[in-house]
């Protein structure tokens, strides 16, 4: 038997699942209208996502290296 706490927290895990995939789906909506006003567009995100990248695994490493000192081999 489900008691009252368990079936609340089980229909607000439900909700939010359901709220996650609208999210979800609407991302994908506007990514593809910007799709198909602008195919160019997509390639300029496309290396903005890798610059930000880039940049944050060099400051994790950066943080590494003050952490163990600027002699340190990761393998």
């Amino acid at each position: 038997m489900e008691t009252r706490a368990q079936k609340r927290t089980r229909l607000e895990e439900q909700e939010g699942k359901i709220q996650n995939n609208k999210t979800k789906q609407d991302i994908e909506i506007i990514v593809n209208e910007i799709k198909m006003d602008d195919p160019g567009i997509i390639s300029e995100l496309e290396d903005i996502s890798r610059n930000l990248q880039y940049e944050k695994n060099n400051k994790e490493f950066k943080q590494m290296e003050m952490h163990y000192g600027s002699g340190c081999n990761i393998m």
